[in-house]
């Protein structure tokens, strides 16, 4: 099965590709990733013209699943609402045989949302990030998607600035798919979407990982 990740993230787009091997174990699926140029906070008429021509080349490769990939950002509107609306819209624009392959996920609220859930990938390069026992309080159990995690990545940074585009990839290059699921509820959408055997039932609760105390629910839970 062929799997089209569309998104508008430089970071994205040079991270994400890092998680295919995993993906391609997991899910049996191949990973290929576009990138578009439409931020996720203008009208959704806006977001499908600039998608439509990448949607239009994934399914002209036979892509199996097409996932648009957006920024939740400031958004108050509830993130299912909202992606729901733009998948609407692109399925009308590209044509109803490829209505039941299109899926929108909006990251809650950013990639970083995503970065910081594994905490390991950030422990696992104790010269670059300072994970301390108050920066996992604020990550765990299930609230990666609750935080400032830019900020939260920024203040942990040893050796200079944090550098987005870099300092993603390197956390993408240890980041645990199943991990990262435990601790961001839109992450887990992302994998229930991508067919993620853990959350092929749904994505409101994480699933435990063998070894670990599972997660308390996390009040914001939807």
């Amino acid at each position: 099965m062929k799997v089209f990740v569309i998104t508008e993230g430089v970071s994205e787009y040079r991270g994400l590709p890092k998680l295919s091997s995993q993906i391609q174990a997991s899910c049996r699926h191949t990973l290929k990733v576009l990138k578009t140029n439409v931020p996720s906070d203008v009208p959704i008429s806006k977001i499908v013209r600039r998608s439509i021509s990448n949607v239009l080349l994934a399914f002209a490769e036979n892509a199996d699943l097409v996932v648009l990939l957006l920024d939740r950002e400031e958004q108050d509107s509830c993130c299912g609402k909202v992606a729901e609306s733009i998948r609407q819209e692109l399925a009308r624009s590209v044509g109803d045989q490829y209505s039941d392959k299109i899926y929108v996920v909006l990251k809650d609220r950013k990639f970083e949302n995503w970065l910081v859930a594994d905490l390991d990938a950030l422990k696992a390069q104790p010269a670059r990030f300072k994970v301390t026992p108050s920066v996992v309080k604020k990550v765990a159990p299930n609230k990666a998607d609750t935080i400032d995690a830019e900020k939260l990545i920024k203040s942990i940074v040893i050796g200079g600035n944090y550098e987005k585009v870099a300092d993603s990839g390197r956390i993408c290059e240890r980041l645990n798919l199943e991990q990262a699921a435990v601790n961001s509820r839109s992450f887990r959408h992302f994998l229930h979407v991508i067919g993620h055997p853990a959350y092929s039932d749904g994505c409101r609760a994480p699933v435990r990982i063998p070894g670990q105390r599972s997660p308390r629910r996390n009040a914001r839970q939807q």
